[in-house]
């Protein structure tokens, strides 16, 4: 009985290790799959609200823009997109990528200027600024692509 006993408690703990060491080979397998996917992830482009400026000058409000990449590689064309959404008068005089010479720039501003959109492709990665020049102060909601999130700027 007391060699049964032993024999149990062996195989108990030798049953404990082998889990033990298994569980422990899962969470390097877990980590490893967590960073892949990461490493994998498309890269997006994240506001970064804390450098945004807004100025007033000659009649004109200019939102000054600051966005970052999760990586640092070339991510393809980006496309940013202003809304005024308020009852506001404004309309939206010029909506541009401020800083980059080297990159193939497409603007486009709605006749009524409640709308823009600008397409780019940079020659190499960056932090794109952009420039948003209203006649009068509101609420704007600017989107894009590359998982950008959607978020409203109130420009006053």
């Amino acid at each position: 009985m007391v060699l049964l006993l032993c024999i149990t408690l062996i195989i108990i703990a030798w049953l404990n290790g082998f889990f033990n060491e298994k569980g422990r080979q899962f969470a390097t397998v877990q980590s490893t799959v967590g960073t892949i996917e990461q490493m994998t992830a498309p890269p997006s482009l994240y506001f970064d609200s804390t450098s945004t400026t807004i100025t007033y000058k000659a009649g004109v409000y200019i939102a000054t823009m600051f966005f970052k990449p999760s990586k640092t590689i070339l991510i393809g064309p980006v496309v940013f997109v202003a809304e005024i959404l308020s009852d506001s008068q404004s309309r939206i005089l010029d909506f541009i990528l401020v800083g980059l010479i080297n990159a193939d720039i497409s603007n486009m501003i709605q006749p009524d200027g409640r709308m823009a959109q600008f397409e780019y492709l940079a020659i190499g990665f960056d932090y794109p600024v952009i420039e948003l020049k209203l006649s009068a102060s509101a609420k704007v909601k600017i989107s894009g692509n590359h998982g950008l999130e959607t978020f409203i700027l109130e420009v006053k």
